[in-house]
């Protein structure tokens, strides 16, 4: 027995930003500035994350609001 992803669209906006991460990473330690981290690179590192966060939500939002509305057409 397998298990299902419910929220097909979030995972697939997680796997992408997840993709890219490693991606990132790979950028900015081998290829943008070997071997050190500038701050300008920190910073748009951690704005990654509450971009994300949004993406997340919007994708995620109208998955709610069907569910919701499928919800009540059960009762």
């Amino acid at each position: 027995m397998g298990k299902k992803i419910v929220h097909f669209r979030t995972f697939l906006v997680t796997l992408g930003f997840s993709c890219f991460a490693y991606f990132w990473m790979f950028l900015v330690l081998y290829v943008i500035t070997p071997a050190r981290i500038d701050i300008w690179e920190a910073i748009l590192t951690l704005l990654w994350y509450p971009l994300m966060i949004l993406a997340v939500w919007l994708v995620e939002k109208p998955e709610k609001h069907d569910n919701y509305l499928k919800y009540l057409a059960e009762d």
